[in-house]
């Protein structure tokens, strides 16, 4: 992913490959998305870099995976997905994942207005879309500063993060997705 997005970089700022993995990096650390920097300081059609950094060839190596399936299918209710992709690239995902059929939306950077996690505006949206309660929402993520919107919000927050490192922007932590088990309480 990082290579399509400096491969944009370069293209339409111009820049180097090392001037723009900086500026991606420092867009990403600034704003949460590389995106949202390009949104703030340059003239780039959202639509266009999304569709840019997440061609079908990125999804093409992903393998199915039935254990996923049946862990997804085991879950206490609807299954969405929050991301900072586009839709399509995640519909291909979960095509090659075999999990497509078992997710009800997926709600991608387009759904909150281009403004991604860890963004309030666009929790607040994906909500909205939901129409339920962010207490009745258990959240997953990798990302700490996601996982800390999520929360504050109300979420059940689970942090997929191999270390031991704990966290108080995740009630829990596994480390991996399918590790993780449903408690009602």
């Amino acid at each position: 992913m990082h290579e399509h997005i400096n491969t944009f970089l370069m293209e339409e700022l111009g820049l180097k490959m090392e001037a723009a993995d900086q500026l991606r990096r420092h867009y990403w650390r600034s704003y949460g998305t590389t995106l949202a920097g390009l949104m703030r300081h340059h003239t780039v059609d959202p639509r266009v870099f999304l569709k840019a950094i997440h061609p079908p060839v990125l999804s093409a190596q992903v393998p199915e995976n039935p254990e996923l399936r049946r862990w997804l299918a085991q879950l206490p209710g609807p299954v969405f997905i929050f991301t900072n992709s586009v839709a399509s690239h995640a519909w291909r995902v979960l095509e090659r994942l075999g999990v497509a059929d078992i997710v009800e939306e997926v709600f991608d950077m387009e759904t909150a207005g281009f403004q991604g996690k860890p963004q309030h505006h666009a929790y607040h949206q994906v909500l909205g879309r939901l129409k339920v309660p962010a207490w009745r929402c258990i959240f997953f993520d990798d990302t700490l500063a996601n996982l800390r919107t999520a929360r504050w919000m109300g979420m059940r927050t689970v942090h997929i993060e191999k270390s031991r490192r704990r966290s108080r922007s995740a009630h829990s932590r596994v480390p991996s997705l399918m590790r993780w088990r449903y408690r009602s309480s």
